[in-house]
């Protein structure tokens, strides 16, 4: 599956960023030199995120950004018919923040690229609970999306204006969590914000993962997710 990367995307460069952030202790060794890439998915990748948490969802002069002493891993432990199964677990010695569901608790779930579209699926007797990353949903991410609007990452949002839709997007040279990506795909899904319920932000590429998951709340327009990190 690796020959894929290079199929859809070439030869893809990270380049080291800098932030003004003071990142806590991870709770884990900082070098992770195997990420899981969905596009060359293999058992024994292991992807690092650090919890981040905002407000004023709404107001787009307000993009702060918190980093908090939590670590979570997604790791591939095996693979079969379904696909990759990955195990997502927050690491002992993280501060368990109050906005973490179930801190205490292992889920299990599949990635699977059918084509260019990666599928998250749910795990036969797993936790009913899906994920942390993709907030309990199935979702089906297309690896070659340049959606219909560039934008840029700011803070814990992205640039574009606020709308209880579902949106496709990119950025270019965008920065998270002090690394900067040429290229990233992005996906708002805030239909849900048109009846109370929160709103959710991916942002990915097939060469890279997942590089952050945010959700917001309609009532408070507060919001927590997880930064990808790779330093």
């Amino acid at each position: 599956m690796k020959n894929v990367c290079f199929l859809l995307f070439g030869l893809l460069i990270l380049a080291p960023g800098c932030k003004e952030e003071k990142l806590p202790e991870p709770a884990l060794p900082v070098v992770w030199d195997n990420p899981i890439v969905f596009c060359g998915l293999e058992v024994g990748q292991k992807s690092r995120y650090l919890f981040l948490t905002g407000e004023n969802y709404w107001d787009p002069s307000d993009a702060n950004i918190e980093y908090h002493a939590d670590t979570l891993v997604a790791e591939i432990v095996a693979e079969d018919s379904a696909g990759f199964l990955v195990k997502e677990y927050i690491t002992p010695g993280s501060a368990f923040h109050p906005d973490i569901l179930f801190p205490d608790s292992v889920f299990h779930y599949y990635l699977n690229v059918e084509d260019t579209l990666l599928h998250v699926l749910p795990a036969s007797g797993g936790n009913w609970y899906l994920s942390r990353l993709f907030f309990n949903q199935e979702v089906a991410l297309d690896l070659l999306n340049n959606g219909s609007e560039q934008t840029e990452l700011t803070g814990w949002k992205t640039t574009l204006p606020y709308c209880e839709c579902y949106r496709e997007a990119w950025c270019e040279d965008c920065e998270v969590l002090g690394t900067t990506y040429d290229r990233l795909n992005i996906v708002i899904e805030n239909t849900g914000m048109q009846v109370d319920g929160p709103g959710f932000t991916l942002a990915y590429a097939a060469a890279y993962g997942l590089a952050r998951s945010t959700i917001v709340s309609w009532w408070t327009q507060s919001g927590s997710g997880w930064d990808l990190l790779l330093e």
